[in-house]
């Protein structure tokens, strides 16, 4: 959702309707597990701000990951995160760094697999899928905890578990299959942009850096789809890439908007401070024939 606001995407039915069925497939995992006699106001409030707050936290670190890598991202952000957390464990005179040794493996697991791993996975997958698609893993997390419950903690399989799971993956079906059905609409009637950079002499490394680290997520930002990318195979010194658009309109609007952003014209300043990168750039425009083996 607040990727669709950052984006000023309209909201698709098909999202809505899939995070619906998604939500409604967790509650049915956990409905008979809560306790409504101690549950109060707050409890819905914190746990709704702890969403938003994430989805906030996702939706940035995903574009800062793309940009700094995932493992830097994720070490400065628990790096501040736990300074951040400091002063309460002052004020609340919690020593920072007294534990009982008898939880150690604990949170040596806890500290390689789940902060680590996870989190290192995560948000790489996000630099590929995007925040809307990639945060969908999160719906799947309760019925995930709840499955390897029962395969080490011996709990007991439940219709809740079986019913909850069936929604959560149909939910997330919809989604994807709504963001399929928005890619392939139109048909053969899509535009295919192929462009070819010239590029100066020396220059391969800068704009590779700059396609990886800035335009790409850029590119995205703006609504265009980027197909592949190619480099000459006979050492000249081109680029060749494919977008797609769904019509010329389209990608004329799109990209006066991407050579606007502030981010782009700052980001092409700052790669070219040793002198311009592109010599000349060409573009061909395509469309596909009807008996194209290519699926999408």
């Amino acid at each position: 959702m607040f990727s669709s606001i950052y984006k000023k995407d309209k909201v698709k039915l098909s999202k809505i309707i899939g995070l619906l069925i998604g939500l409604i497939g967790i509650l049915a995992v956990f409905i008979n597990k809560l306790d409504f006699k101690d549950l109060s106001v707050t409890n819905p409030i914190l746990a709704l701000a702890s969403a938003m707050f994430f989805a906030v936290y996702t939706l940035i670190g995903r574009k800062v990951s793309v940009r700094m890598g995932s493992l830097k991202m994720n070490a400065y952000s628990f790096i501040l995160g736990s300074l951040i957390m400091l002063p309460g464990l002052i004020v609340f005179k919690i020593s920072p760094i007294a534990f009982s040794y008898k939880g150690l493996p604990q949170i040596l697991f806890l500290s390689f697999f789940v902060t680590g791993i996870a989190y290192l996975t995560y948000f790489k997958g996000l630099a590929i899928l995007g925040a809307s698609n990639g945060s969908l893993v999160f719906f799947a997390k309760p019925v995930l905890a709840s499955i390897i419950a029962i395969i080490f903690l011996k709990e007991t399989l439940s219709i809740d578990l079986i019913v909850g799971t069936l929604l959560v993956l149909f939910g997330i079906a919809i989604v994807l299959r709504g963001e399929k059905v928005l890619k392939t609409k139109g048909g053969d009637k899509m535009l295919y942009e192929l462009r070819i950079y010239h590029i100066y002499p020396g220059k391969m490394k800068d704009i590779h850096k700059r396609f990886s680290q800035i335009t790409l997520e850029l590119f995205k930002k703006h609504n265009m789809i980027t197909l592949d990318f190619w480099e000459d195979a006979e050492g000249k010194e081109i680029i060749y890439y494919i977008l797609e658009h769904p019509s010329r309109v389209a990608r004329d609007k799109n990209f006066e908007d991407f050579q606007k952003d502030p981010e782009w014209i700052e980001g092409k300043r700052l790669s070219e401070l040793d002198g311009p990168i592109v010599e000349n750039v060409e573009s061909i425009y395509m469309s596909r024939v009807p008996y194209s083996p290519y699926k999408g």
